[in-house]
């Protein structure tokens, strides 16, 4: 089967939106983040998942071409799809089933240390973060993002 550069090309490229994205999004401070970089990057590293389907969608267009010159029954040709499909689906699942058996739903198989347990989730309020643990639900809740003490909503 004769391979066409361009895919690879594309595939690369992918590849390396999708590290830029996540290395932004794991390194980027949170006061940086409501900037126009960091939504820009973001942005493009969106477009690495739909990329990938549509080269997938192209290669699956160029093997039905190849499998119509060589297979004449329509049949044939898409069980071969079929079983393509089915065999990119089972990669998928079992991905997916390796992520839950490592850890819990929504929690962790490592149990957290003191400190750990300090880094509490935040919810952006424009320039102001407010912690939302249990402890701050209770008390009056306090800027935590610039320590300008702004009540939280």
């Amino acid at each position: 089967m004769k391979r066409f550069p361009f895919l690879d090309w594309m595939r690369g490229l992918a590849v390396v939106i999708m590290i830029q994205c996540h290395a932004f999004n794991a390194f980027v401070r949170m006061d940086l983040r409501d900037g126009g970089p960091y939504v820009l990057s973001q942005f493009v590293g969106g477009m690495a998942a739909p990329l990938f389907l549509f080269m997938a969608g192209m290669t699956t267009a160029f093997q039905m071409e190849s499998l119509a010159r060589r297979e004449p029954s329509p049949w044939r040709r898409w069980a071969v799809a079929l079983r393509r499909a089915a065999y990119i689906m089972g990669i998928a699942v079992l991905f997916r089933f390796t992520n839950w058996l490592g850890g819990y739903p929504g929690g962790s198989v490592v149990r957290p240390s003191a400190r750990a347990s300090r880094l509490v989730p935040r919810r952006s309020l424009g320039r102001h973060s407010v912690s939302t643990s249990a402890a701050s639900q209770s008390a009056a809740r306090k800027c935590t993002r610039c320590g300008c003490g702004a009540p939280g909503r």
